[in-house]
């Protein structure tokens, strides 16, 4: 049996939820509320110290890390194939799926926070997002979280933030030129592991930016959307508050980003 330790609007947990409908997986859900701080007592902490979601606790094995987790459902569970059988393939799958591990969540955070996640995320109780921030153990995501809360719009970290977006949308324009999906022409961990944050553009607007530049992004978007995986995944957080308040801040937003992004082009 599978327990999924998960906060529905993560978009780690996005990545590993999408894979596990994706391939018709049974599992049994543990809801996080990162809001609430569930992720800091310490009966999650005896899974995760690093008080991070998503966990998979397959049959007793406790797994944290979401790209690893898509790693070890796609080798306990081999069908439908979701990994290229080449090994030249294997490779370009696995340098999307580092994407996320080595920056590129850390941007989109920090782009989340400025632009809508900081007008949601302070409480009538006082002290209480400093108490939140201070909890989080890695000290790097905490001090980038308070910029961004603290700054919005005007956090200097977003001309950077911008341009790693805009990198990872013209590569995956350049990688989709001649074929249907990001590693070859089947769907693999490569798209899941890109999902949640072009979605999460979009849902703000911001992929709009790229529209006349980056038309195989959009396509590749309608794709993802008829997958098997998509509607489950997604169904609870497209009608969700949260994805309506990112949508209007992103709009608020649209053209100082967009300025950033032609400014570095």
């Amino acid at each position: 049996m599978i327990d999924f330790y998960h906060s529905p609007g993560s978009s780690c947990c996005v990545k590993v939820r999408f894979l596990l409908n994706e391939k018709g997986i049974e599992y049994r859900e543990h809801l996080i509320d990162l809001r609430r701080g569930d992720q800091l007592t310490p009966a999650f902490r005896t899974l995760n110290p690093k008080a991070e979601v998503p966990v998979l606790v397959h049959d007793g094995f406790v797994l944290p890390e979401s790209t690893v987790i898509m790693e070890y459902i796609e080798d306990k569970f081999p069908e439908p194939p979701l990994r290229p059988a080449s090994p030249e393939t294997r490779a370009r799958m696995r340098l999307w799926t580092k994407w996320p591990d080595e920056g590129g969540h850390i941007a989109y955070s920090s782009l989340a926070f400025a632009v809508s996640h900081r007008h949601q995320a302070h409480d009538p109780t006082p002290g209480w997002v400093e108490a939140q921030l201070t909890e989080k153990p890695d000290a790097i995501r905490q001090a980038r979280q308070k910029q961004a809360i603290d700054l919005g719009l005007d956090d200097p970290a977003l001309a950077a933030t911008m341009r790693k977006m805009d990198k990872m949308i013209r590569d995956m324009q350049a990688a989709l030129s001649d074929k249907e999906w990001l590693a070859d022409d089947r769907f693999s961990l490569a798209d899941i592991a890109l999902i949640p944050y072009v979605v999460r553009l979009d849902v703000m607007t911001l992929l709009e930016i790229w529209r006349d530049d980056c038309p195989r992004v959009f396509e590749w978007l309608q794709a993802v959307r008829r997958r098997r995986g998509y509607r489950p995944t997604y169904e609870i957080l497209d009608r969700s508050r949260t994805h309506q308040l990112m949508r209007e801040n992103g709009i608020a937003a649209f053209e100082k980003l967009r300025s950033l992004v032609q400014a570095a082009a």
